[in-house]
């Protein structure tokens, strides 16, 4: 399978169709080998909202993929509300000018997304998964203890990001 973003290309591994199980919480998975089972990708669950991060709600950029028995949450594009964005730039000695969306042009003009951990802008976090009582998010993670990670600064570089780690924990 080819995705295209923008003028990226990824060619997705191909999952032979071959004996198929059935397991009741994880969506219909497709056998490789003796043992390793892989959820068909077009049973991954996307969920709209972010799947990780204490600051979330203020990144513009997020996906978060229900996979296998994992949660995949994508998240960057970090932009601090108001406050910050002023205590931020005053401690940058950077005069932000204008108000209302003008001064927020010029915050984006001068400084831009803001870093979501040391030397990236987004981020890619896999965690174990557990059933939620929500309809649009039906998994959360269960414990909060990360299995893989990887980061990233550029947009591009997230989705397709997301989509690796998406086909690498399936299983």
């Amino acid at each position: 399978m080819l995705i295209r973003w923008g003028k990226i290309a990824l060619r997705m591994e191909k999952i032979p169709q071959t004996v198929t199980s059935r397991f009741s919480h994880q969506g219909k998975m497709q056998r490789l080998g003796k043992k390793e089972l892989r959820m068909e990708r077009n049973k991954w669950i996307w969920m709209p909202h972010p799947g990780h991060l204490i600051v979330s709600r203020d990144c513009r950029f997020h996906l978060n993929t229900y996979v296998g028995k994992y949660i995949v949450s994508t998240v960057g594009e970090y932009l601090p509300d108001y406050q910050v964005r002023e205590i931020l730039a005053e401690s940058r000695d950077i005069i932000l000018e204008g108000k209302g969306d003008n001064r927020l042009a010029d915050y984006m003009k001068k400084v831009g997304y803001e870093e979501i951990g040391s030397g990236r802008k987004y981020e890619t976090m896999v965690f174990a998964s557990r059933k939620s009582d929500d309809k649009c998010c039906p998994y959360v993670a269960k414990d909060w203890i990360e299995v893989d990670s990887d980061g990233y600064n550029d947009v591009d570089e997230a989705m397709i990001g997301h989509y690796k780690m998406c086909n690498k924990w399936a299983k």
